[in-house]
């Protein structure tokens, strides 16, 4: 039955490494020499090593919206046969899962059960099946969360810089460590150094900035109408106004939210507040509204809730790690593991609120009918090859088909996602409550523990 109902969304199985497998074309079409941001070659590329899980997207490129450096990081894997570059690239992202999760628990206080079940969804599931870049970014905010605690912030922006690989989760932690601690400064304008000189000499100047002027713009607006974005962008223009006004609403909310972020990191980092928060907020606080984010990304806030839940014993933050470490939203993705999620669900409401087993079981059952009851009703998405044929073109940006897609197929199921992402918002708006909260306390106080 699961099989056959996956006419609406994808199965896992014909999704397994699907954005992996835009990041391997896009670096090999770039070593080539080609341009990576155009239809083509990467649609030959993709297609070559991965069937479409849909007939009508045999037209369909898939962006590859990175940096030249980000390129430039995965060309080595690019050479590599895709079966065994895919095979390498899980590996790598479990090792991210592991190393998330050991300095998490180290900086945070909280059992690794908790930590691992908070992070086993969100970063080892959701993001490991697409072959997502946000296992890697997680990983580097842990180990800069870490290296802060132990008082080496040149190590700790090294890190920050390495969770550059997704640039706007990378880009508030590196600038609250330019902020708030001089010794990271000299680090930080270094790796800015290396990494625009690695870009330049890897793409070149007129593909650089194509990459600034056009991808990125062009890349928000294909993704403004995605029912499954968790955006300001998407929420303004589901009331109505036109994709450039909400693009512009998300871009502005994203500078609020980077800037709201490095000052309330800074506070606490003043009032004595855990060091490892000067990394953890602002990259959680970013995803508040914002041009682009999807329920993978999320994770990248369950760093700051679990520092926070663990060395205040904020209830908010608790109740704002419990909701974040469900991906409300993988309806087909996480069907089939349900047992995981009433496991993950129950461990953290029993380990945090020391509910009774009884308590924590009924939370977990609840969790997982939350995600598997909206997925039969979900509507089959509608062809999309109409659409894409239109903008097929090979010199066109491969954002071009990608907003035709969604622009065509991904409407239909509006209010289902919608009251699917209420608690994804509760707990980022949850998140940044108990952060102003804490804040907020007159009485310095440092209650991190020894990393372990």
């Amino acid at each position: 039955m699961v099989l056959v109902a996956t006419h609406a969304v994808p199965f896992p199985t014909r999704a397994f490494l699907y954005d992996f497998r835009a990041f391997y074309c896009g670096a090999s079409v770039a070593a080539s020499g080609h341009d990576p941001y155009l239809a083509e070659p990467l649609r030959t590329c993709e297609h070559a090593i991965g069937v479409p899980f849909r007939q009508d997207l045999a037209q369909l490129a898939v962006p590859v919206p990175l940096p030249g450096y980000a390129l430039l990081l995965l060309a080595p894997l690019a050479r590599l046969p895709f079966a065994f570059a895919g095979g390498l690239w899980t590996l790598l992202e479990l090792v991210a899962l592991v190393v998330s999760a050991e300095t998490i628990a180290a900086v945070s206080g909280l059992q690794r059960r908790t930590v691992w079940s908070a992070l086993l969804l969100s970063v080892g599931f959701t993001s490991a099946v697409l072959g997502q870049l946000v296992p890697f970014a997680v990983a580097a905010l842990g180990l800069a969360a870490r290296e802060l605690v132990l008082d080496r912030p040149e190590r700790a922006a090294a890190w920050a810089v390495c969770a550059m690989i997704e640039p706007h989760i990378g880009l508030p932690a590196c600038l609250a460590l330019a902020v708030w601690t001089a010794r990271a400064r000299p680090v930080l304008a270094s790796a800015a150094v290396i990494l625009s000189i690695a870009s330049l000499a890897f793409l070149g100047v007129a593909r650089n900035l194509e990459y600034i002027v056009q991808v990125l713009p062009a890349h928000v607006l294909s993704e403004v109408a995605n029912e499954e974005q968790y955006s300001l962008a998407y929420l303004v223009h589901l009331a109505g106004l036109n994709s450039q006004t909400a693009a512009l609403a998300g871009n502005l909310s994203y500078v609020a939210a980077v800037a709201g972020g490095v000052a309330l990191s800074g506070q606490l980092y003043r009032r004595g507040y855990s060091a490892a928060l000067l990394v953890t907020v602002p990259a959680a606080i970013a995803l508040i509204g914002g041009p682009f984010l999807h329920i993978q990304q999320v994770a990248v806030a369950i760093p700051a809730a679990a520092i926070i839940a663990g060395t205040t014993n904020s209830k908010m933050a608790r109740v704002a790690l419990v909701l974040l470490a469900v991906p409300w939203g993988e309806f087909a993705e996480l069907l089939v593991f349900a047992p995981i999620v009433v496991l993950v669900a129950g461990v953290l409401v029993g380990d945090l609120f020391a509910a009774p087993v009884r308590t924590s079981l009924l939370a977990g059952l609840c969790a997982a009918a939350a995600l598997i009851l909206p997925f039969f009703d979900l509507v089959p998405r509608p062809d999309a090859a109409a659409a894409i044929e239109q903008v097929a073109g090979a010199t066109q940006l491969a954002e071009a088909t990608w907003r035709a897609f969604i622009e065509a197929s991904y409407h239909q199921n509006e209010g289902t996602f919608l009251l699917a992402k209420l608690p994804t918002f509760a707990a980022l708006l949850s998140l940044l409550l108990a952060s102003w909260q804490v804040a907020q306390r007159g009485a310095l106080r440092n209650d991190t523990p020894a990393p372990g």
